[in-house]
């Protein structure tokens, strides 16, 4: 890990048949308790190495933060739990950035779309790639920016892509 860097990853798969009447409390499926550790296995083994996972309340991502910190050997302290994460607009999004981003070089935010899509075009200087079904974060996808030398921020157009992989493309690559 060279630079400054802001991994935004979208939950992973949830559970929309688990009997639960409320969106917040909506827990991960199988599929996405199988990604987590794939994706998490493939940051680390990357060098993308958070100092610190800010992450919405709701429980698919609780679950994927929890399960993210255990696999990528980060203490329970480095995780942080923001209420506005979930259903967060731009401006909340980009307000989390920079409460949490200013004594670290490596911050992985943990939550949701739309707004995590339009806060990812919004920092991207770079062209997003888009999956078959025209979505940039597919669940579980993680986006890596880099802002080289420059610190963390939430200014338009301020970081590169680095790289966006999605659980699917891990298949790819180890196939190649």
């Amino acid at each position: 890990m060279a630079g400054q860097q802001l991994i935004i990853m979208r939950h992973a798969k949830s559970d929309w048949h688990a009997g639960i009447a409320m969106d917040f409390e909506r827990p991960l499926n199988r599929r996405g308790r199988q990604d987590i550790p794939r994706m998490a296995q493939w940051l680390k083994n990357n060098r993308y190495i958070p100092q610190r996972l800010i992450s919405s309340p709701a429980k698919r991502a609780q679950q994927t933060s929890r399960m993210l910190a255990e696999k990528m050997d980060l203490s329970e302290a480095a995780i942080i739990e923001v209420a506005n994460i979930y259903e967060a607009s731009l401006d909340d999004l980009c307000a989390v950035i920079d409460q949490y981003s200013g004594d670290v070089s490596s911050l992985l935010l943990v939550g949701h779309n739309p707004g995590l899509e339009e806060l990812a075009y919004h920092l991207c200087s770079d062209k997003l790639p888009r999956s078959d079904d025209g979505k940039c974060l597919t669940t579980a996808a993680a986006l890596i920016l880099d802002y080289g030398s420059a610190p963390i921020s939430s200014a338009a157009s301020s970081a590169r892509l680095e790289r966006l992989i999605r659980p699917k493309e891990l298949d790819q690559e180890n196939s190649d």
